[in-house]
């Protein structure tokens, strides 16, 4: 029978959640502004070459590698289980840090998560060469990346939206993502999401695509889906593994669970790891439905 496990699994997880650069400290800071409970499981870091950049960042946590210094990384990444870093793509700092972090963090045995912005193509051959060989280093070592695409939001959303709303989109879904990360695994007291399942389903170099959506658990988890699918219209079909976490309301039911669950099987690849996690929020007036999925 079936027993909800109210006593969460996952109270000694170390979480480390990393800006890099000019853009990842402004991710960074997004997603510190957005009203969230942080938790003492949770470290936030700012890592920059610009003191006046750092000066800017509302991270607890400033290192200042103006000078490289390996160890200062070391320090950062030694005692965490996951680190999630949130870093642009294209410049030297950035590409070379988030490589450096991932290995000194793979090597100590945490979980390794890059949320990635990719260049416009405007912004020149170079950059994009070298977000691109970034990129394939960090799956070669074994971090899952979910990758951004600049030029994608130049393309889906330049005649549409302010220039001011369109990256502030572009932050909410990255602060989204990272929110749902960490919640599957800290707050997800109906059904909890072990560390175990949750390196089932990141820890092999694979590609990312996430979507969410509120309202209806059966509706968003569609709506989630469709919003993949718009991004890659082969995800589902190539899917390795995959997290569906679900922040319900106090009125969330077990049916309601089900129906999510079934609307993703439904179009999953058979072979693939599909995990499920829930957390009720008494003080939710929506249902939040985040989920990812891995491909190779």
């Amino acid at each position: 029978m079936f027993e909800p496990a109210f006593e969460h699994l996952s109270t000694s997880i170390k979480i480390k959640v990393i800006g890099l650069g000019g853009c990842g400290g402004n991710l960074l800071n997004h997603l510190l502004t957005s009203k969230h409970l942080l938790t003492q499981q949770v470290e936030f870091i700012a890592i920059d070459n610009d003191e006046t950049l750092l000066k800017s960042s509302l991270a607890p946590v400033k290192l200042n590698l103006s000078e490289k210094d390996e160890g200062q990384l070391v320090e950062a990444v030694n005692d965490a289980d996951l680190v999630i870093l949130l870093a642009g793509m294209g410049g030297q700092f950035g590409s070379a840090t988030t490589l450096a972090i991932t290995e000194i963090a793979q090597g100590f045995g945490a979980v390794t998560l890059v949320i990635a912005i990719s260049p416009f193509i405007f912004e020149g051959q170079k950059r994009i060469s070298l977000a691109k060989q970034t990129l394939g280093k960090l799956t070669e070592l074994g971090a899952s990346t979910l990758t951004i695409s600049n030029q994608d939001l130049l393309t889906q959303q330049a005649k549409t939206l302010s220039m001011t709303k369109s990256f502030e989109t572009v932050n909410q879904h990255i602060s989204h993502a990272a929110m749902g990360l960490m919640d599957s695994l800290l707050n997800s007291d109906f059904i909890a999401l072990s560390f175990f399942d949750f390196k089932e389903v990141f820890s092999k170099g694979y590609q990312i695509f996430f979507g969410y959506a509120e309202g209806e658990s059966e509706q968003a988890t569609q709506a989630v889906i469709d919003e993949i699918r718009s991004i890659n219209s082969k995800t589902f079909e190539q899917m390795e593994s995959s997290l569906l976490f679900i922040s319900g309301t106090e009125s969330f039911t077990l049916e309601s669970m089900a129906k999510a669950q079934e609307t993703l099987f439904n179009i999953s690849n058979e072979e693939a790891t599909i995990v499920m996690a829930v957390d009720i929020n008494l003080e939710a007036k929506h249902n939040r439905v985040y989920l990812f999925v891995c491909t190779n």
